[in-house]
């Protein structure tokens, strides 16, 4: 996912899932957390939100090589989302909530590392007002 540096929202970081029981961030939506739990790429997570976020997406029991979801997930979490959700259709989020938190931890995190508000300003594309909001409410 593109990230704060070139003024894009990340989504959120997560870690690789490598196996179930990844733990999710709670702003995370459940169908999501789910899909993490069940060990898909968090990665892929971000990249599935980014191309389908708040479309209902059609999941083939199989990916065309040449498909949508082939192009933007990468073949390998193209077949497991399909493993676990072939044949379905599946609502995929916005996943705004997790973006803002994740975009928030960020600055709270930058500005105790001693950003200064300037470098704030700009790497978060927000206005030093907003960052002291943020900042008020960590």
């Amino acid at each position: 996912m593109r990230g704060a540096g070139d003024g894009q929202l990340a989504l959120f970081e997560l870690p690789e899932a490598e196996g179930a029981g990844v733990e999710a961030p709670a702003e995370l939506p459940e169908s999501l957390r789910q899909l993490l739990e069940v060990g898909f790429p968090g990665e892929a997570l971000g990249r599935l939100v980014e191309g389908f976020g708040g479309v209902v997406l059609y999941v083939p029991k199989s990916p065309g090589d040449d498909s949508r979801l082939v192009q933007v997930l990468g073949e390998g979490a193209a077949w497991q989302l399909c493993r676990h959700l072939g044949g379905c259709r599946f609502a995929v989020p916005r996943g705004y909530r997790a973006a803002l938190a994740a975009r928030n931890a960020g600055i709270r995190r930058d500005a105790d590392a001693g950003v200064p508000m300037a470098e704030l300003v700009r790497r978060y594309q927000i206005t030093e007002r907003q960052v002291w909001k943020v900042l008020g409410e960590g």
